[in-house]
């Protein structure tokens, strides 16, 4: 008769997680305006849907969560407010690969 294999060790959570000392940013854009992700917009605010993917998922997991980068409604924008739009994902890029993280494993 075999012994029983030993459980896997669970690593801890949050800052204690296997992916501490990691960072993670939410890049993504929206069919709707940014008045509609406000209080009192058709959807609500914003951070009430990325609360859940923030907390329950990435810093669960130990990530450094960073603020979003979130494009609303590019689908109506004119050419130069996509352009604008773009050059603001890629400000907010380079701004991040430029910093180190706060903690390392």
């Amino acid at each position: 008769m075999r012994a029983p294999e030993a459980a896997p060790r669970v690593s801890g959570l949050f800052g204690e997680a296997a992916l501490a000392g990691k960072r993670a940013m939410l890049l993504f854009t929206t069919g709707g305006p940014g008045e509609s992700f406000r209080p009192g917009g058709a959807f609500g605010p914003m951070d009430g849907f990325l609360f859940h993917i923030h907390r329950g998922m990435l810093d669960f997991v130990g990530f450094e969560v960073l603020d979003p980068v979130i494009t609303y409604g590019p689908a109506r924008m004119t050419e130069r407010e996509r352009a604008a739009a773009l050059d603001s994902v890629r400000e907010s890029v380079a701004r991040i690969a430029a910093t180190a993280p706060a903690t390392a494993r």
